[in-house]
């Protein structure tokens, strides 16, 4: 018996990886941005080492950010 599946149409399993894809994406460049706009209040390293988490570990890195990151108080120069 002939499938009658049409081989140019993605499977299910094709649509729920490239939604997850996406979304780690979206998810990895909203964290990003977030950094970048904290980054005059904190020290050079911190934002280079938060990027790099953000960037090297895709889904806990930014969700690290969002609890921990966000939530620490800068240093007061006096």
């Amino acid at each position: 018996m002939i499938s009658e599946v049409s081989p140019l149409l993605p499977t299910t399993y094709d649509v729920a990886w490239t939604v997850v894809a996406v979304a780690t994406l979206a998810f990895a460049v909203v964290a990003l941005v977030s950094v970048a706009r904290r980054a005059s209040l904190m020290s050079s390293s911190a934002v280079a080492l938060w990027c790099l988490l953000i960037l090297v570990v895709p889904v806990v890195g930014p969700v690290m950010w969002f609890v921990a990151g966000k939530r620490a108080r800068p240093a007061t120069v006096s």
